[in-house]
């Protein structure tokens, strides 16, 4: 065999080496293209909603908490707009399931989360109720203690008179 057949012969088997290792790249990366796909398509959407259902729970109970203490409308307003945010999500998350079924767990999570959110707008509606309770019980308190403080101050005015007069 002359010399140049052998460096054809081993260009060839090089040449070949090389499409197989091309063929073998092509085969895994098209299975790295199928996940890179169910990653964009499905779990990114996924975390989204679900980072957006927790912010928007929480910001629904820290505005609660902060109305349970002064009892002002703008909080319970406020808490009921995250709310929303959070029903929306939970929309956002039955319409991803039903376009991807294999996502189980965002739907089972998200059956619950529907349970407590309807749990939590009765627990809103109870306390928006107190608070209106309690807001009535305040003015009748306050105007209470004006009437107290008023017959207070006669009966200081009365025994000061009476000293004054009984000292002079």
């Amino acid at each position: 065999m002359k010399l140049s057949s052998k460096i054809f012969a081993g260009f060839g088997i090089v040449l070949s080496v090389a499409m197989i290792l091309t063929g073998v790249a092509l085969y895994i990366m098209k299975d790295v293209a199928e996940q890179a796909q169910i990653l964009s398509n499905q779990y990114m959407p996924e975390t989204r909603i679900a980072s957006n259902m927790e912010r928007g729970a929480l910001m629904a109970i820290s505005d609660m908490n902060s109305y349970d203490v002064v009892y002002n409308e703008s909080f319970l307003s406020s808490s009921r707009k995250h709310l929303g945010s959070v029903k929306q999500s939970l929309q956002d998350a039955g319409n991803l399931t039903e376009k991807f079924p294999e996502l189980k767990t965002l739907k089972e999570n998200a059956t619950k989360a529907t349970v407590n959110i309807t749990e939590y707008e009765t627990l809103i509606g109870e306390t928006e109720k107190t608070g209106k309770e309690i807001q009535a019980t305040r003015k009748k308190l306050d105007a209470a203690a004006q009437e107290y403080m008023k017959a207070c101050l006669e009966f200081i005015e009365e025994e000061t008179s009476s000293l004054t007069t009984n000292i002079m």
